[in-house]
């Protein structure tokens, strides 16, 4: 089992910050999928899911 803290963020600079890289990652095939979601109307659907791992005291991720 993991275990982990997950916040959505719905704000524009959440969405930016994620197409930004995913531009850099995955370059023409991304700008493919963000021409697909212009044409279909859909672009401000997506949000951004943080997940990370519980910190311990020490300022570790605890085990």
């Amino acid at each position: 089992m993991v275990v982990g803290h997950a916040v959505v963020d719905e704000s524009a600079e959440g969405r930016e910050r994620l197409v930004a890289l995913f531009k850099r990652k995955y370059g023409a095939q991304y700008l493919a999928i963000l021409g697909l979601q212009k044409l279909r109307g859909t672009t401000d659907r997506s949000v951004t899911l943080r997940i990370t791992a519980p910190v311990a005291s020490g300022g570790h991720p605890a085990e």
